[in-house]
């Protein structure tokens, strides 16, 4: 004998509404607001009687032109490519300033740090101009920074031309400002709330 379910039996009418499907125009204006929330110009979803439901082109796009751009789902720097970019680790955009992302660049590289070594541990930067904290806290992230980032120096390091560590610490601490860098404002950098030396945000 067949089983029954109690809530079968109490509400058989509201379980057949849910389980059953959208009806034509219901499914045509969830997909009209879907395109109008997420601004995708010259684009619609129509339903074909032979090939079922297809994302059409109501304008005609140009050679190379952005059609579409979905949301990110879940993103991630690759740790070696923290070496490279000081970037928002929500969304990957560029912070700090030029002078900033040249100097951090210049200073990881004096360490022998390079993106080809494929350094497991965790890269605590120095603290810098713009992350709001105190010059004593910025002191001591930037010794701890140089400590860590020492053991994944390469030992393939002898021909490098450096800098003298007074210019490469100017340009970390926004004390130099190179030409025309005014002319590429990018976001400040906020420290990570949770308190870890390795995560920033633009906002």
């Amino acid at each position: 004998m067949d089983t029954v379910c109690p809530i079968d039996v109490k509400c058989p009418s509201q379980i057949s509404a849910l389980l059953r499907p959208p009806s034509p125009p219901q499914v045509q204006e969830y997909y009209e607001k879907l395109i109008a929330e997420r601004e995708c110009r010259g684009l619609q979803v129509k339903q074909n009687c032979y090939l079922g439901k297809g994302v059409y082109a109501n304008l005609d796009f140009e050679e190379g032109e952005l059609v579409l751009k979905d949301q990110m789902l879940v993103g991630s720097q690759h740790p070696s490519n923290k070496i490279d970019c000081l970037v928002c680790s929500f969304c990957f955009y560029f912070i700090g300033s030029i002078e900033l992302q040249i100097g951090r660049k210049l200073y990881l590289k004096s360490l022998g740090a390079s993106t080809s070594n494929g350094c497991d541990k965790a890269m605590h930067i120095p603290k810098y101009h713009g992350a709001a904290d105190s010059s004593s806290e910025k002191d001591d992230s930037f010794n701890n920074g140089h400590q860590n980032l020492d053991e994944c120096a390469s030992s393939s390091s002898g021909n490098k031309v450096s800098l003298p560590n007074e210019v490469v610490e100017s340009l970390l601490n926004g004390e130099m400002t190179l030409p025309h860098s005014n002319k590429f404002p990018l976001p400040s950098a906020m420290a990570c709330p949770g308190g870890c030396a390795e995560a920033y945000y633009c906002r």
